[in-house]
């Protein structure tokens, strides 16, 4: 491990893996980094469902675009200390969405989906959007990201209320197609109630299953570029935050710079 060049403070950490830059603050551990990255890193097994092509074209946008994660600590509950956009020089200066948080102890059972919740989001938001435009932009309203939206508030399974404090357009499609596709592609994965223990109002349908019967337009984009890019994350490696196990597994190396 080495202090980053003055240009990337405050982050002086790093972890580049799968083309996607991961910025940490100082007091971030270094074994939380490393598990961000495995995970970020498991969602690129070559499954079946995979498409080699689009996959690579996914990757390169994310390269080409300079698209970084961010990770800061949360103290405390609390804790309201404010979160730097960017590094302060360099190319990464614009292509993130939300910040991964290292929680607090009495918050430790929501880790796991704190982490997956996180990298969909710059995943969709920031890669599919790039790299696959006429599906997933979220700004234009007639693109197939928006009219799977649409179909799930209409049909009653999509609460949107929490957001109709942004006022602004553009930032309220942004950030409701981007919850949308955290929901249907945790749903998709099967991994609804596995992350989120009795479920939450804000989204209805739990499983891939209750997907192609109740939002098929949704699953119809799962399909198309979801699942020929990324995978379910491990298990095992999530289990480790669900149960607080330490799972015994060889692991990838990676350096932290």
């Amino acid at each position: 491990q080495r202090q980053m060049s003055i240009r990337d403070r405050p982050y002086t950490k790093y972890i580049d893996t799968n083309n996607l830059r991961i910025f940490a603050l100082e007091e971030v551990s270094d074994l939380y980094i490393r598990d961000v990255a495995l995970i970020y890193d498991s969602m690129f097994e070559n499954t079946q469902l995979i498409d080699l092509i689009k996959q690579k074209r996914f990757l390169n946008t994310l390269k080409k675009k300079n698209v970084y994660q961010r990770i800061v600590k949360q103290t405390s509950a609390k804790d309201e200390t404010p979160i730097p956009s960017q590094p302060l020089k360099g190319p990464y200066n614009k292509n993130a969405v939300d910040v991964i948080w290292q929680l607090p102890e009495e918050e430790k059972a929501g880790v796991a989906n704190e982490i997956v919740e996180h990298l969909l989001h710059t995943i969709t938001q920031m890669g599919f959007y790039y790299a696959f435009p006429n599906e997933w932009s979220w700004d234009i309203k007639n693109s197939p990201i928006h009219l799977a939206m649409q179909e799930a508030i209409k049909k009653g399974y999509y609460d949107i209320s929490d957001y109709r404090e942004f006022t602004d357009p553009l930032s309220f499609a942004m950030v409701t197609t981007q919850e949308f596709a955290y929901w249907m592609i945790i749903a998709e994965w099967n991994y609804y109630d596995f992350l989120i223990e009795g479920g939450h109002p804000e989204f209805g349908v739990h499983s891939q299953s209750k997907m192609i019967k109740k939002l098929p337009l949704a699953h119809e984009l799962y399909m198309s570029t979801v699942a020929k890019v990324i995978s379910p994350p491990s298990k095992i490696l999530l289990d480790k935050y669900l149960t607080e196990k330490i799972i015994g597994k060889k692991k990838k190396r990676f350096f932290i710079f």
